[in-house]
């Protein structure tokens, strides 16, 4: 089947190889050790030896490559989906985790996840000191910011 472009050409739609597919399935849905590692699953897939010389960096450049490439890239995006793992599930989540009162520190971490999501808080890093965080800033005062001593009458 072909598809048009912007100019109204139209261009063959390209189908996954067997082993870009099953790259897919294995890193949309493999086992724990699979699930969303690229090396890994190039490896899987593609039959690359990790324990042999030079097979590790193989399959992590490969399997890098993989997951920028559009159509594989939204041939995962749609088998997570059909899992159920789609923007309206996670916000769900986060929002139960938030709403909970089980366990306060993921419930702290869900707050701030909302807060980077929302923009609330900006993380700045600096790049001199090794890439150690400064203390994240919400709607522009930081978190431990010495207050101005209040004077009384």
């Amino acid at each position: 089947m072909a598809k048009k472009t912007d100019s109204g050409a139209t261009t063959p739609k390209k189908k996954l190889t067997l082993k870009q597919e099953r790259f897919c399935q294995l890193y949309a849905r493999g086992a724990a050790d699979l699930y969303g590692n690229a090396t890994r699953c190039y490896a899987e897939a593609y039959g690359v030896d990790l324990e042999v010389k030079g097979g590790y960096k193989r399959a992590q450049m490969a399997g890098s490559r993989l997951v920028s490439n559009d159509i594989i890239s939204n041939r995962i995006n749609k088998l997570l989906e059909g899992e159920g793992l789609n923007d309206t599930f996670v916000d769900a989540q986060l929002a139960f985790v938030v709403r909970q009162s089980g366990d306060f520190a993921a419930k702290v971490a869900g707050i701030r996840e909302y807060n980077k999501i929302r923009g609330r808080i900006i993380e700045k890093i600096d790049h001199t000191t090794g890439g150690q965080a400064f203390t994240p800033i919400l709607n522009g005062i930081t978190k431990n910011k010495p207050e101005s001593p209040i004077e009384s009458d």
